[in-house]
């Protein structure tokens, strides 16, 4: 930078006059960088269509307790949910998720 910022002695540090301005203008563009962030961060609402497949036990069991968190935390988010009886490893056309789970076998 070609300019001290800092006085050092054996038994202490002390910010000159050049580095007493520069921590002030840092703090300033720190301080900008975070309210830029937050206000980026303010306008991204997730919104639109989640669309999702998934056979009917997971769907009561792992999905449906979740839902009323979810859409309470997210009310600009839409959800179609198909449950379906046969378990599909193919992906169901236009789904955004698609769940497919199985029982494992206990170890004796």
């Amino acid at each position: 930078m070609g300019a001290r910022l800092i006085n050092r002695s054996t038994r202490k540090l002390l910010l000159t006059a050049e580095g007493g301005a520069f921590l002030e203008r840092a703090h300033r563009v720190l301080a900008d960088l975070d309210e830029a962030e937050r206000a980026v961060a303010s306008g991204a609402v997730p919104r639109g269509l989640v669309r999702v497949n998934c056979n009917v036990p997971f769907g009561l069991h792992r999905l449906l307790p979740v839902i009323p968190r979810f859409t309470a935390a997210h009310p600009e988010v839409r959800l179609d949910i198909v449950l379906t009886i046969r378990s599909s490893t193919s992906w169901t056309s236009g789904r955004t998720l698609q769940f497919a789970s199985a029982r494992c076998a206990r170890r004796s």
